[in-house]
């Protein structure tokens, strides 16, 4: 590929023109320190720099087992390891440094870039992320070494066990730059969090007017409109909810009597604002302007609060400092009739003083101990809670190093500083506590160093938590689990940090060794970056793993709570990172799944029963036969073959009865609506579904169904062909009673099951011309440079000056009125999906353009003005960590990995031990990471005049091969093949069909690590 390929050159090659689209410059701009010409560059890792930073939010933590977030600021700005899903944070817990150079003062610095009471802040810092790992580089004019932090938690594909510990590493490096001896202390102080959950609460007004207290058995003078208020305030809860925090008997709890579906109003009378603040308890739905409580003056909202999407009411307040003297009503507000459609509030007390100092809520009883360990100090935080608490648990801090110290117990952070300040050293207690009602404890370690001219020294610090009594899920769905996974691998804190500790090494490298492979690919930097932050989402809170084993999966995240439950069949088959790097963990949500399925092979779309989507019937299908590919044998495969059988016959019960491969009826799916008659976009997936089935079938000797499978699928394929296309691209033809369509619509999923197809190498069902054709009028027609004047419904995702593919858009200007619902919207999983599908078919560069807009969305720089919702991205986004949709870390985008497979051509199948490449990015000179169902590693080809060499090595476990594939360039003639393993020749056979290149070695052969197998096909 040409490096030097420019915007204009590119715009042209894909047919677009220059003067039609006002293309973004697609460089990384001033603020990083390389520029590219174009989406084909090499690249180099991006430095975050400036307002770069300002999205930044890289998960630290174990798969399943909570994350302690870390922005730009270096600061941990979001502790999520208590089985919370707030944003909780967790004061006196950071890091810092001492420096002293000979004759000179100490100069002392937290480790971020804003202050922590009497600890400086560094003057400024860049980050670079690589996922897992991100690298904070400190500036300080003040300081006279150079300092460093890598963050990361061990991430080693295939293997789940040390992928899920619960702890965050924090490598600190100091380099002395000088001439001149310096002393150097680096300082880790951790506030023991052992029993708070996640609340934060203030304690309530010291002083002031009640308003309202809702003990009454009236509103009393309120305004009610609407059912949602009923008669009076509620008394308490509702049978399912998890109220908590109210006072006294009554308050406003819309939910109460008949759930979420009531809506209204509940408005007090006028009154005079004669003080500065109104304070009140609030919780409930997070639907701003909807399930709120306002404050009105002249009739308008002037301000306003709504909940978190939980019912732990909270205290909120209002400054009304140049709102005094006004006259002003409080209204409270249920607009809503869907999921969270409730409002909590109660005692709402008009005051002139603040609310007192927030608490963390489950503190008391705390201790800490220090204790010196071979190699390692550990700072051990537990509490004289009884074991069944729901705060329950203890903390590690650790030192991986010779010569730390380290205090039990500090009283306050000027103390702490003016302590240490004197030489570097930590002295204090090494035991303490237990500590009083509602209060904790306080404890540091230390590592004083001396470093001479030019010397460096890296010290590991981390953090290990364990909180077994998690409750995951959501008990109103009845989809609830206890515990977490990591309990059946480690009895305490102590123990999985002593683990930590003794194996780090390892650790370590295994996870550099699958960053360095990963890496090592030479697809563009930035496309590597896309692919592998999206990982992120499996160190989330989207997902838990559950004591039981049980692998649970929400959309997203919302602020309080997941966003929408169940292992959604209907987003997850989307998702293609997780089953490719963790096939177990992808075997474990089907097994899940099927086991919910009902007597008719109907599966749920959503754990543990309810409504069947289409698109996630078949997804669940898709997914087990990808799950099968990536196994080792076909003991899993025999096991489930007949549920898959079953969930393949509903299908056709259901939507297809008259087996012509054409659907009918209604059709539930992801864009939550139902869809009626023919489409490609469902068709297709229809058609993949079969095709797996049929083969299975076959697999399993079930010749007349897999006869069956074909026939209607050879149908569909022919039908759908014929009528769906309309010379541009494929659309819908409805039933003749209305559903949410979308006609003759331009749908960013029109041949998703093509997508499905290619990634585990089914057949296609389309002529290559008509997708290349459909690929290219989703870029025609949904594309767009960026988004000024275009009226994003329901939800806002893009900024105004950002690019983006829209979901549907009608050229005919036919649009129907009772559309799908997020037509108008971009949503970076579907985009992925497209610009994969694009790649599969040889439109490479415009593949990349779709993923290199979403890429410049997400460059870390903070976008406001986006939809303020759980169901939306919180109203900001540019985080590049783990993209938006329904709620933080989108399950859906890591259908990105796609596009490493599109790109290398991947073939596997481990049952039967074909292994093969196709690379369509730069099949003259390609590398790329791979995974199989034993191994992972780097696959690389070169192509000359008289030649074309493939090579296969083995980073990590094992890989078992029979046969291999490849593909040739047009019109070569193929003269010898030959191959060899770690420089041992292996006989082999070989056949040519078109440009297909099959090499079957003479006996099956397993490359262990390290080890290396190379090809070698000779031209002419």
């Amino acid at each position: 590929m040409d490096n030097n390929f420019n915007r204009r050159d590119f715009l042209k090659a894909i047919g677009l023109s220059t003067a039609a689209l006002t293309m973004p410059e697609w460089s990384l701009g001033d603020p990083f320190p390389e520029r590219t010409e174009s989406v084909f560059a090499r690249g180099q890792t991006r430095v975050y720099r400036g307002e770069y930073l300002t999205a930044i939010s890289l998960p630290i933590g174990g798969i399943g087992a909570g994350c302690i977030q870390i922005n730009g600021k270096a600061e941990r700005h979001a502790w999520q390891i208590f089985n919370n899903f707030t944003h909780a944070i967790l004061p006196d817990s950071f890091l810092a440094v001492r420096v002293r150079a000979k004759s000179e003062g100490p100069v002392i610095r937290a480790l971020q870039t804003s202050p922590v009471g009497p600890f400086e802040a560094m003057k400024d810092l860049s980050f670079r992320g690589e996922y897992p790992f991100g690298w904070y580089e400190f500036e300080d004019d003040k300081l006279p070494v150079k300092l460093s932090m890598e963050t990361f938690n061990p991430l080693i594909p295939l293997n789940e066990k040390d992928s899920a510990i619960p702890c965050a590493i924090f490598n600190l490096k100091v380099m002395n730059p000088s001439s001149r001896l310096v002393e150097v202390s680096l300082l880790a102080t951790q506030k023991n969090a052992v029993g708070f959950t996640g609340t934060i609460r203030s304690p309530g007004p010291k002083s002031g007017t009640v308003m309202a207290d809702f003990e009454s058995s009236d509103y009393g003078d309120w305004l009610a409109t609407g059912e949602a208020f009923g008669a009076g305030p509620a008394r308490g809860a509702y049978s399912v909810q998890q109220l908590k925090g109210f006072r006294g008997k009554g308050l406003v709890n819309t939910y109460w009597k008949k759930g979420d579906g009531p809506t209204g109003t509940l408005t007090s009378q006028e009154f005079t604002i004669d003080k500065k603040y109104i304070h009140f308890l609030v919780a409930g739905g997070d639907h701003p302007s909807r399930t709120c409580i306002n404050l009105l003056v002249d009739g308008q909202v002037v301000r306003t609060r709504s909940g978190d999407n939980s019912d732990a009411m909270d205290w909120a307040t209002w400054d009304l400092s140049e709102l005094r003297d006004k006259k002003a009503q409080i209204q409270i507000v249920d607009d809503v009739d869907d999921w969270w459609g409730h409002i909590d509030v109660d005692h709402i007390v008009i005051s002139d003083e603040p609310l007192a100092e927030a608490q963390l809520i489950g503190l008391g009883q705390n201790r800490n101990r220090v204790m010196d360990e071979n190699n390692a100090t550990i700072l051990h935080m537990t509490s004289d809670m009884g074991k069944d608490a729901s705060g329950y648990g203890d903390m590690a801090l650790a030192v991986l190093e010779e010569g730390a110290e380290g205090t039990a117990s500090w009283e306050s952070l000027d103390d702490l500083r003016d302590q240490w300040a004197q030489d570097g050293r930590l002295t204090g207690p090494k035991q303490a506590g237990p500590s009083g009602k509602d209060q904790t404890l306080n404890g540091a370690l230390a590592v004083p160093l001396q470093l001479g001219p030019g010397q460096e020294r890296t010290v590991r610090f981390a953090l290990v938590w364990y909180f077994p009594n998690a409750r995951h899920g959501d008990k109103r769905q009845q989809w609830q689990h206890e515990g977490n996974m990591y309990t059946n691998f480690w009895s305490d804190a102590l123990d999985a940090a002593r683990y930590l500790k003794e194996n780090m090494d390892r650790l370590t490298e295994r996870t550099r060794s699958y960053h360095r492979t990963f890496y090592s690919g030479n697809l563009p930097h930035w496309m590597l970056d896309r692919m592998s932050s999206q990982v992120a989402v499996l160190r989330s809170k989207t997902c838990f793993w559950a004591k039981s084993g049980y692998f649970g999966a929400w959309e997203g995240c919302s602020k309080g709570t997941g966003c929408c439950h169940g292992n959604c069949a209907h987003v997850w088959h989307y998702a293609q990172a997780h089953a490719r790097l963790f096939p177990s963990i992808a075997r474990r949500m089907r097994e899940q799944s099927l086991r919910y399925q009902r007597n008719d092979g109907a599966i749920p779309f959503r754990h543990p029963g309810g409504n069947v989507a289409f698109d996630g019937q078949c997804g669940e299908i898709l997914g087990g036969y990808r799950e099968y590919l990536c196994s080792s044998d076909n003991q899993w495969f025999d096991t489930h073959w007949p549920r898959y059988k079953k969930a393949m016959d509903y299908i056709i019960a259901t939507w297809d009865k008259d087996e012509d491969g054409i659907l009918a009826g209604p059709q539930h799916n992801t864009l939550d609506g139902e869809l009626g008659g023919s489409t490609t976009w469902l068709g297709s997936l229809y058609l993949a579904a079969l095709e797996t089935c049929e083969k299975m079938a076959e697999i399993h000797g079930d010749n007349s169904s897999a006869k069956r499978y074909r026939s209607i699928r050879q149908s569909g394929a022919s039908r759908q062909n014929e009528t769906l296309w309309n010379g541009e691209y494929y659309i819908q033809i409805p039933d003749a009673e209305p559903e949410r369509d979308y006609n003759n619509g331009c749908h960013i999923d029109q041949v998703l099951g093509e997508w499905w197809a290619n990634q585990v190498g089914l057949e296609p069902h389309y002529p290559a011309d008509r997708v290349r054709s459909a690929m290219k009028s989703l870029l025609k027609y949904n594309f767009r440079t960026n988004f000024r004047g275009v009226e994003q419904l329901p939800r806002k995702f893009v900024g105004d000056d950002d690019a983006g593919m829209q979901m549907i858009t009608w050229p005919g200007k036919d649009r129907p009125k009772d559309h799908m619902t997020y037509a108008d919207e971009a949503m970076t999983g579907f985009e992925y999906a497209a610009a994969a599908t694009m790649v599969q078919y040889g439109m490479l560069k415009e593949g990349f353009l779709v993923t290199r807009a979403i890429y410049d969305r997400y460059d870390g720089r903070l976008r406001t003005g986006l939809t303020n919702t759980n169901w939306a991205s919180w109203g900001y986004s540019g985080n590049p960590f783990g993209d938006d949709e329904c709620g933080k870390f989108y399950a859906r985008a890591m259908s990105v990995w796609s596009i490493l497979l599109a790109s290398q051509g991947f073939i596997y199948d481990g049952p039967a031990g074909v292994v093969g490449f196709k690379p369509i990015w730069q099949p003259d000179d390609h590398s790329s990471f791979f995974t199989a169902a034993e191994g992972w590693g780097l696959f690389t080809q070169k192509r000359t005049k008289l030649r074309q060499t493939e090579q296969i090595e083995v980073k990590h476990g094992k890989l078992a091969i029979r046969k291999l594939v490849f593909e040739l360039e047009q019109d070569v003639k193929l003269s010898q093949v030959t191959a060899n393993m770690d420089n041992k020749g292996l006989p082999v056979k070989f056949s040519l069909e078109g440009l297909s290149l099959e090499v079957t070695l003479s006996k099956a052969i397993v490359l262990e690590a390290d080890s290396v197998l190379n090809v070698d096909v000779k031209i002419g």
